[in-house]
């Protein structure tokens, strides 16, 4: 019987390979899943064990991975995808290439986040965009399976250790058909803390919230922020530094435990490619500069390096190190620190106002306002000059 505590990653892996319904995933106070295990049903016959990505020693690839900084034909201020709209193209060069395959993304339903399955490029186009709240698999992985035993081709889109979980629940018979795109992951919110967070916005509007965007481009891709439209097409828009749900998931106070001791960091991904943003690319590499977003790239396995060759001809690239990518994001190989006052957000949840709590607890002292202030005006500044250069 698999033992559950704080690293558990939510993957339902367990549940999905349990025959006897002895598991289900349920909301624990804080608003993440964890399995529950009916001990009447449980036959101990640990196949929840043997698919955990957790219980599973972890090696990583013994493929060379390729990196790249990079931005799409798509990218401009009203493609649904952050950066330089690399998914998209991943996403339609798939379905180029294999017409009658299946892909699986996230989409938000309502207040929910849940994972999936699209026939085609125009079915996916809700699967686009940054979405910084841990989905529900549901019976995700079961379906992938039985796709692949018809020998269709599937990809499967979804953080580090969703792809590792993937790839645990399936085994190596069932790798050939499969191909796998993750992110560079700061870590996952709590789906409790979104709807907390929606719940208030529509009291404060009066109205009910239609669509969501986490990093909208609008004002710029420097300038992303979280962007709401209402059933009466009434706007609001907030950057990421201000509004209240970005500051509790940047903060690091609303993500999961396991978050923040990650067992899938580079060099340990699972997946055949990754993206994600490639922050001051102003200054590490600014001959690939564009105002719009650019991504970084990390090609991780053959069928990642088969499927970024279909992509290249949408593509405007430049080879970089990891070196590179480390001094953009050192997420890429450190897990995000614990917010200390992450167990007394959750104790006040319930009770306090969601924008108050976030502030009382985000509160940053003057002269490290002064520094972070000083940095955006540096990085704005050589942006500018670098635009002037490329017109």
């Amino acid at each position: 019987m698999i033992e559950i505590n704080n690293q558990c990653v939510g993957c339902a892996a367990c549940q999905n390979v349990c025959r006897y319904e002895a598991i289900k995933m349920l909301r624990n106070d804080e608003g993440f899943r964890y399995p529950k295990i009916d001990k009447n049903k449980c036959v101990k016959c640990n196949q929840c064990e043997k698919v955990c990505p957790i219980l599973k020693e972890n090696t990583g690839s013994n493929f060379d991975y390729l990196t790249y900084a990079g931005y799409s034909s798509l990218v401009d201020k009203k493609t649904p995808c952050s950066s330089g709209a690399i998914y998209p193209i991943l996403v339609k060069s798939f379905f180029e290439n294999y017409p009658d395959g299946v892909a699986f993304g996230v989409k938000i339903e309502e207040k929910n986040f849940c994972h999936f399955e699209a026939l085609s490029y125009e079915e996916m186009i809700k699967g686009f965009g940054s979405k910084y709240v841990q989905s529900d698999l549901k019976d995700s992985f079961s379906k992938i399976k039985k796709y692949l035993q018809e020998e269709k081709r599937v990809l499967f889109s979804g953080t580090p250790c969703q792809t590792a979980a993937l790839k645990t629940f399936l085994g190596e018979d069932f790798n050939e058909h499969l191909i796998t795109q993750t992110v560079l992951c700061h870590g996952v919110a709590s789906p409790k803390v979104f709807e907390r967070y929606l719940d208030d916005m529509e009291i404060k509007y009066r109205k009910k919230v239609k669509e969501i965007s986490f990093r909208s481009k609008e004002h710029g891709w420097e300038k992303y922020g979280m962007k709401i439209c209402f059933e009466d097409d009434e706007e609001y828009f907030c950057e990421s530094g201000q509004d209240t749900f970005h500051k509790a998931f940047g903060g690091n106070l609303a993500l999961r435990n396991s978050c923040y001791d990650c067992k899938f960091k580079y060099p340990n991904y699972k997946a055949d490619i990754v993206l994600g943003d490639f922050w001051n690319v102003e200054s590490i590499c600014p001959e690939i500069f564009n105002e719009l977003g650019v991504s970084v790239i990390i090609v991780a396995s053959s069928k990642g390096f088969d499927l970024f060759n279909a992509m290249k001809k949408n593509l405007t690239i430049k080879q970089i190190t990891v070196s590179d990518i480390v001094k953009s994001q050192k997420g890429i190989i450190k897990s995000t620190p614990m917010n200390s006052k992450r167990t007394e957000f959750f104790e006040n949840l319930d009770d306090e106002n969601l924008d108050d709590l976030v502030k009382r607890l985000t509160k940053v002292p003057l002269i490290k306002k002064f520094r972070i202030g000083a940095g955006k005006i540096y990085r704005r500044s050589l942006s500018l000059i670098l635009r002037r250069m490329i017109k």
